[in-house]
């Protein structure tokens, strides 16, 4: 993956023209390297679940922990064939080490049961996760905290008991000043000027009864077009399990905004430099084998502080 070759007669092509040390040190005992055939069957037979299981093992084996741990979705679009739906794949991704900690196939839909699964494999302590609103249950939120983690979520119309709370909280939000802190930023891109405001407040947890519930918060975004002046304001909430000598307002919005690290630094890199969504590699398990090896690559020349990721650069 890392080699820019995206179908398996690249990969293969690459093998057979790297020297017999590159691919000793690879592990090849065989000269040339494997042959399109080979590589075919290999990726089509895999253990997807067992090499998953393994390198999660390995990557907290020696990676240090703490932080945010972004738990998000992606198709694979590519792996659609015929009556065979395209493969969908859940991915943990540490905020700060950018690294793919952990991948899960998500059957029949189930993002719920998949994000179970997936982080049933972590060790959650000092781990923060965070996610869109689907990920907003009762039972993940139980099964971090039980599991020595904290969670920050978004509250939609998915919880809207929990959403009206907070809601309610909001707008008598005088009454509870000495539960609340505040953080505001203003930032500017192109034309779009965003200013974000996040106000978070502890007054809620003894009352909703929402597993490790701590903090509740909300935020408002406003976008102005410096072009026209028009304005555009979005407001959402959100639960944590941390409390506020944890993590105040301005640490609860680093760790919103980081959730999308994993669509910025995983996702869309897998999609745009390494061409994931164009790959038609998708016999038995290939397409998942071949997620797993671009989710390497990446965290891999992350940590050795690559920013820049074009294949074949």
């Amino acid at each position: 993956a890392a080699s820019g070759a995206a179908c398996l007669t690249a990969i293969s092509q690459w093998g057979r023209e790297q020297s017999v040390e590159l691919l000793q040190r690879l592990g090849f005992t065989h000269w040339p390297g494997p042959c399109v055939a080979t590589l075919h069957r290999i990726f089509r037979d895999l253990d997807v679940t067992a090499l998953e299981t393994v390198l999660t093992q390995w990557w907290q084996s020696w990676l240090p922990t703490g932080g945010g741990l972004a738990i998000d979705g992606k198709t694979l679009r590519g792996s659609e064939n015929g009556e065979q739906p395209a493969v969908q794949l859940l991915v943990a991704f540490g905020h700060r080490l950018n690294v793919a900690l952990a991948q899960q196939a998500i059957q029949q839909h189930d993002e719920i049961g998949a994000a179970r699964a997936l982080l049933s494999q972590l060790d959650l302590a000092g781990w923060i996760v965070t996610g869109d609103a689907k990920f907003t249950q009762r039972g993940l939120a139980e099964q971090i905290v039980t599991a020595g983690g904290d969670y920050v979520m978004i509250v939609k119309d998915n919880q809207p008991t929990l959403r009206a709370d907070i809601a309610t909280l909001y707008s008598e939000l005088a009454v509870v000043m000495d539960t609340v802190t505040e953080t505001v930023s203003c930032t500017c891109h192109g034309y779009r000027i965003e200013r974000r405001c996040l106000v978070a407040s502890s007054a809620l947890r003894d009352y909703c009864g929402w597993p490790g519930l701590e903090q509740v918060f909300r935020i408002e975004r406003t976008v102005t077009d410096k072009r026209n002046g028009k304005t555009h304001t979005e407001v959402h909430y959100g639960i944590t399990s941390l409390t506020p000598g944890e993590a105040d307002a301005p640490r609860l919005a680093a760790l919103v905004r980081g959730h999308w690290r994993i669509e910025n630094r995983l996702h869309w890199v897998r999609d745009k430099d390494f061409a994931e969504d164009a790959s038609r590699i998708r016999t038995g398990h290939a397409s998942q084998a071949m997620a797993i090896f671009r989710n390497v690559a990446i965290s891999l020349l992350r940590l050795l502080g690559h920013d820049c990721l074009i294949a074949g650069t």
